[in-house]
């Protein structure tokens, strides 16, 4: 899965770097962005241009927006089978740009998981999944509500990991290379999953972090520095 992640570089760089019309509405920067939470995302058509949403998708028929934190993350090996999702693959894929994101490796004492280490993702500047130092993780959106009750909403797709990050947990996001990013932000309505499939040579950065992250009230450039693995110390569950 992916539960939580980054978003620090500005929005007129984002909309310079995928070539779209920047939001005129300014999300503060976050180095441990949880759901629920606003940000942008990125939307095709004629013109590419970056949008607000909120993480955790409502599907339009939910009675409230209760339980979007439950739906932040939609698995690609199903999304056409899940009615939440399936009507939206045609029209209505997003981009979601971040900067980085976190998971969390299970500590085993004795065959029992004792905690969890963090760990921080980011992007390599020579992979072709590298977009100005970030991240474009292929998404789903849709409105809520009309008029002033309207709410946009967003979930991030995820895929089995690739070997390098199957180390760590065995799900990732679905990332984008450049050409996995023109073919998810077209026009057509059917989508060939295996041309955005990702390669089991994919690298990424990835590094420990402090468990400070755990906690969502924490947001500062350090949760994303590298923190040696303290393997006397027990990990708390979060």
């Amino acid at each position: 899965m992916c539960g939580r992640f980054t978003r620090f570089t500005p929005v007129a760089d984002i909309a310079k770097s995928f070539s779209a019309i920047a939001s005129q509405v300014e999300i503060q920067p976050s180095f441990n962005i949880s759901p629920t939470r606003s940000i942008y995302v990125l939307h095709g058509g004629d013109s590419r241009v970056i949008k607000e949403a909120n993480w955790g998708l409502v599907p339009a028929w939910s009675a409230d927006i209760s339980r979007a934190s439950s739906m932040i993350n939609a698995r690609v090996e199903s999304i056409l089978e899940k009615p939440s999702f399936r009507s939206l693959v045609s029209t209505h894929r997003c981009v979601i740009p971040i900067d980085g994101y976190y998971e969390w490796k299970p500590q085993m004492t004795n065959g029992k998981v004792v905690g969890k280490q963090p760990f921080y993702f980011r992007a390599i500047e020579e992979s072709e999944y590298c977009h100005d130092g970030m991240l474009a993780i292929a998404g789903l959106w849709t409105t809520w509500g009309s008029g002033d009750n309207a709410y946009v909403s967003c979930t991030a797709i995820t895929t089995q990991a690739s070997e390098q990050i199957s180390e760590i947990h065995h799900r990732m996001p679905l990332l984008l290379d450049k050409a996995g990013l023109a073919t998810w932000l077209s026009k057509d309505v059917k989508i060939d999953f295996d041309e955005i499939k990702i390669s089991e040579q994919l690298r990424v950065k990835i590094q420990s972090v402090s468990t400070r992250v755990n906690n969502a009230r924490n947001d500062d450039p350090s949760l994303v520095e590298y923190a040696v693995i303290d393997e006397s110390q027990p990990l708390s569950l979060f």
